[in-house]
C-alpha cells in the first residue's frame, strides 16, 4: 500500500463591505506547500470583479498592503491562480453580518450568519463598471494538512 505525502494549504481569512453590510469569507488556497511554515507564509489575494457580466472571486498569487506615508497602500499582483463563482459553494464559506452598520458588530460568533446570497445581486452587477473590483480584506489565517 502506498501513502500519499501530507502537504499543507493555506485557508484565507477575510471581510469585505457592501450595502453597509460587513461580509467575511473563508477559501482554503490553491496552492499545496511541502510544509506547514512554507503555507503559512502564503500572501495570496482575494478579490471580487466583475467578468463577463458576472461577479467573480479571482485569487491571485501575491499581496502587498500596509501603510506607506500615512497611508493605506495595496497592491494585487502575481498571476490569477483560480477563479471561484458564487456557484462553486463547496469551496468558500461566507457570513453576514446580522446588523448593518460598523457600530453594530462585536462579536464574530454570535453577530455573523451563513449567506448564500448569489453575488451578482449582493453587489448589483447591472450597475458596476467592468473595472470593478472589491478586495477582500485578511482577518486572519489557518494551515491544515492534506493528503
Amino acid at each position: 500500500m502506498e501513502i500519499d505525502e501530507l502537504t499543507y494549504i493555506y485557508e484565507f481569512s477575510g471581510d469585505f463591505w457592501v450595502n453597509n453590510r460587513n461580509y467575511q469569507i473563508e477559501v482554503p488556497m490553491p496552492t499545496k506547500y511541502k510544509t506547514a511554515e512554507e503555507a503559512k507564509f502564503d500572501n495570496s489575494s482575494l478579490r471580487f470583479e466583475k467578468r463577463d457580466g458576472h461577479i467573480v472571486l479571482v485569487i491571485y498569487s501575491k499581496w502587498e498592503q500596509g501603510m506607506i506615508k500615512n497611508k493605506w497602500y495595496e497592491h494585487v499582483a502575481g498571476t490569477i491562480l483560480d477563479i471561484i463563482k458564487w456557484e462553486d459553494w463547496y469551496r468558500y464559506k461566507i457570513s453576514m453580518a446580522k446588523e448593518e452598520g460598523a457600530e453594530n458588530i462585536y462579536d464574530s460568533n454570535s453577530c455573523y450568519v451563513p449567506s448564500a446570497t448569489n453575488w451578482d445581486e449582493l453587489f448589483n452587477v447591472k450597475s458596476l463598471e467592468d473595472s470593478w473590483v472589491c478586495s477582500v480584506q485578511s482577518l486572519a489565517y489557518g494551515v491544515y494538512g492534506v493528503v
